[in-house]
């Protein structure tokens, strides 16, 4: 049961979240006392970019099995192309997935492919097999000038190469696996990674909120309450950038009795605590994302029978850059905590 944990808390290292990582993010226009965030897509334009998601997760159970350590990274290259601009600033966005590496092993620092927990590895060798089938596919996202998404296209045809790459789904998580892809899943999930952003123009030192929901069945709802600043423009290698920083508090809703899944029927799943930060760079001339960083932090426990129990312990920072401009990328960002 512990692999499954794991396995749904890091539901986003589905391939689908390298095609959608990175579109709901705005540029913002340069020397002005306010600014408009806003997106300034260009039909025709392209733009490329490397995701990487690192994560650490640590367990421990009441049973025999010792405490475990598992680290895994994933970098993706995804190339986005705009294929239109509506007047209302909404562009159409096809998402590819053109490069996959990904690298799973001890968190004790040992560069391997596999793990000490034999069902953990084969649910990481899973979600590898589905991002390598998920190469040249194809996401349309339909994406508001606020950021928000207002459809996904082509999902139907993303399922059937998931459904076709992973071997024998237990039967009681199939439904799981329908529910998580679904278009208003997904919306709601990329709002857990992304910033929408305010209908009037913001000045330094600015901020507002967001609230964003990441439905897992079994586990339940996690919901992500993030507040935004904008910190003005800055100098970052000769490049005028717009920063954003924003912090961010986790919490949990249990899943519903008949969203149990594979838990026993006496399972309750509860968040110990959870939290996350990052900082958004953009070119503020070009209206170009540069830089991304996500940072989070949040701990599980699942209880059933007598005594039984597993708690588990997830660090993840996500990492999105544009990649083949390199004079426009900013100064790294500070050590992630």
């Amino acid at each position: 049961m512990r692999h499954l944990l794991r396995s749904l808390l890091n539901r986003g290292s589905f391939a689908v979240s390298a095609l959608i990582a990175v579109v709901v993010l705005a540029p913002v226009s340069l020397a002005q006392s306010t600014v408009p965030l806003r997106y300034k897509w260009k039909e025709g334009q392209v733009l490329r970019y490397r995701i990487t998601n690192e994560t650490v997760s640590e367990s421990e159970s009441s049973g025999p099995q010792a405490p475990s350590k598992f680290s895994r990274t994933d970098v993706t290259v995804t190339r986005m192309t705009v294929q239109s601009v509506a007047a209302d600033g909404t562009a159409t966005i096809a998402g590819v997935l053109e490069s996959n590496k990904s690298e799973a092993g001890a968190a004790s620092g040992n560069d391997h492919r596999g793990s000490a927990d034999p069902a953990a590895s084969k649910s990481q060798e899973s979600m590898t097999a589905v991002r390598e089938a998920m190469l040249n596919e194809q996401v349309i996202l339909i994406v508001r000038s606020d950021g928000s998404i207002k459809q996904l296209k082509g999902l139907e045809h993303i399922k059937d190469v998931m459904r076709r790459t992973i071997s024998e789904p237990p039967l009681e998580m199939r439904s799981t696996f329908e529910e998580m892809l679904s278009e208003d899943a997904l919306k709601e999930w990329m709002g857990t990674y992304t910033i929408t952003f305010p209908s009037q123009e913001v000045k330094f030192g600015e901020s507002w909120t967001q609230l964003s929901r990441m439905l897992l069945p079994t586990v339940g709802t996690i919901s992500k309450d993030k507040t935004m600043t904008f910190k003005g423009l800055v100098e970052r290698a000769g490049v005028r950038v717009a920063k954003v920083d924003f912090g961010e508090t986790i919490s949990h809703e249990s899943a519903a009795k008949d969203q149990s899944g594979v838990l026993p029927d006496d399972a309750n799943v509860s968040l110990l605590d959870g939290s996350g930060s990052g900082e958004i760079w953009f070119d503020s001339e070009r209206g170009q994302l540069l830089k991304q960083v996500n940072r989070s932090a949040m701990s599980m426990k699942i209880t059933w029978g007598k005594d039984e129990k597993i708690t588990q312990r997830t660090e993840s920072v996500q990492t999105v850059e544009l990649i083949d401009e390199p004079s426009a990328a900013p100064a790294a960002s500070p050590q992630t905590k």
